[in-house]
């Protein structure tokens, strides 16, 4: 879960970018943006190197081609967040990797970076903003409960019977006001 919070929202992170996974992309773009390195600096030499062992194979560089063209230390570090997310995904079970891919969709995490406003009612409080970031980030949210509508169901960790269940109404209240906002267009 540590891993996917360090990633950028693009990702379906919430940005706590590592200090120590992103320090060779910044060194490098640093070091070549300043025109004082040269192909034989043993400083570059390591940071490419561990750079390399941090991203995939086909994203891998050369000291030759940073000087050829400094990279910016935004698009070393997409790098390694897509290597980080790629293998994030591949280790994921069917239900995780799901979410995870629908957290990553273009515009999902922009809940994450936005001004929170009272005055628009665009704000979390802190317990709406504990359960956004347990569920963002696939942790238990059931806390042991038993649906109130259901009370031979025990909650899912990752809140699908509370999302879904049609005991409650709130699957029909929600559906007439996204119906509603949809006609309001």
């Amino acid at each position: 879960h540590w891993q996917q919070a360090q990633l950028s929202p693009r990702f379906g992170g919430l940005g706590f970018r590592s200090l120590a996974l992103h320090s060779s992309a910044a060194f490098i773009s640093s070091l070549a943006s300043s025109e004082l390195c040269s192909p034989d600096d043993i400083h570059m030499l390591q940071a490419v190197t561990r750079y390399n062992t941090q991203v995939s194979s086909q994203d891998s560089i050369t000291v030759e081609t940073i000087l050829a063209s400094p990279p910016l230390q935004k698009a070393l570090s997409e790098r390694l967040d897509d290597h980080t997310f790629q293998s994030l995904l591949s280790s994921s079970s069917p239900v995780n990797k799901a979410r995870i891919l629908s957290i990553s969709a273009p515009h999902a995490g922009s809940w994450i970076s936005v001004v929170p406003s009272t005055g628009l009612d665009l704000h979390l409080d802190n317990a709406e903003c504990q359960v956004a970031l347990r569920w963002w980030l696939g942790l238990d949210n059931s806390g042991g409960s038993t649906c109130p509508f259901c009370p031979d169901i025990g909650l899912d960790p990752l809140g699908h019977h509370a999302a879904s269940c049609r005991h409650g109404g709130d699957v029909v209240s929600r559906h007439n006001h996204l119906r509603d906002i949809f006609a309001d267009f």
